[in-house]
């Protein structure tokens, strides 16, 4: 709010920004998780590894770690 009317974010813009970075942050993770599983298709692997990585803990700490306003 403390920009100029002309050079403010324009809402629609930054949630699709943050939509789109979202969508790569979780395809990454599953890429990376997929790889490192001997059977992708069953879900008891899934949780496993999720579970025994701290895969959901260590998302929630980079993402609660992200600045997201670089400019203050």
């Amino acid at each position: 709010m403390k920009r100029a009317p002309a050079k403010r974010y324009n809402e629609t813009v930054v949630a699709r920004q943050a939509d789109k970075l979202w969508e790569e942050l979780v395809e990454n993770v599953y890429s990376n998780v997929r790889n490192s599983i001997k059977k992708p298709e069953n879900r008891s692997s899934w949780t496993s590894k999720l579970e025994a990585e701290g895969v959901m803990e260590q998302l929630d700490d980079s993402i609660a770690e992200m600045d997201l306003n670089p400019e203050e």
